[in-house]
């Protein structure tokens, strides 16, 4: 995970609970797509078994814990599921905005977390919305997650675009310039998915014309990915500024 300013509060918390897990619970994560939320979690559960060998860390998106909550309503097997998941000594949920809509289903998230904080156990959710967006889920859900600690993580700033950049060409076993690697970091200002995308585009071009990767070669392969994720500018941009 490559940390910037626009993640590093994040970071440092999911340190703290790699660490000292229950320590500060629960802990939610706030940003839009593709900023690495879902990245930094997979890392928290990798890490926490790693330094922990006797901890049972589970991580899992909201649509799974939705459909082994529902897989045991069915099958009668609801004490096996809470006793899974409310004994886990740290249980990271991604996506919990998929919750909205789903009563049963918020309402054992709720008492599922509200036993976990009783228990001083590590609770770690995450979401594309901050918590006042996220209303549908129940006024007590909310105020348990607003009681821990609340971070954000922003698009990555230009610095970091450039890193993500550069260790993903190295990954891939990819010589870029450094100009290169800058412009694909000036152009694209999104997630780091679209670096991915940039990058796959110029590997494949560059194989296909048998060409090296170099500044010519990114401005004419990837005029196309530029066009698509640059937002036209507005009359409400020029107000504003």
């Amino acid at each position: 995970f490559v940390a910037g300013p626009a993640s590093h509060v994040a970071v440092k918390a999911c340190e703290l609970a790699i660490a000292c897990p229950g320590k500060v619970t629960p802990l939610f994560l706030h940003g839009p797509p593709g900023v690495g939320k879902t990245h930094l979690l997979q890392g928290v559960c990798a890490a926490t078994k790693d330094r922990h060998l006797d901890a049972n860390a589970i991580y899992l998106t909201a649509e799974q814990f939705t459909s082994h909550f529902l897989g045991a309503l069915q099958t009668s097997g609801l004490p096996r599921f809470r006793r899974e998941f409310r004994r886990a000594d740290v249980l990271i949920i991604d996506d919990i905005q998929f919750f909205a809509g789903k009563r049963a289903t918020a309402v054992e998230l709720q008492q599922t977390v509200d036993e976990m904080i009783r228990e001083g156990r590590q609770l770690i959710l995450a979401a594309d919305r901050q918590l006042g967006q996220l209303k549908p889920l129940g006024d007590s859900l909310i105020s348990l997650l607003a009681g821990g600690l609340v971070c954000a993580i922003q698009p990555a700033d230009r610095r970091t675009r450039l890193e993500i950049a550069c260790r993903a060409a190295a990954a891939r076993n990819l010589s870029i310039p450094r100009d290169t690697l800058e412009f694909v970091a000036d152009n694209f200002l999104g997630d780091a998915r679209q670096i991915f995308g940039a990058l796959n585009r110029l590997q494949a071009t560059s194989n296909a014309y048998q060409r090296p990767i170099d500044l010519p070669l990114a401005r004419e392969a990837l005029t196309d990915l530029i066009q698509v994720n640059s937002r036209a500018l507005q009359l409400e941009d020029v107000e504003r500024a």
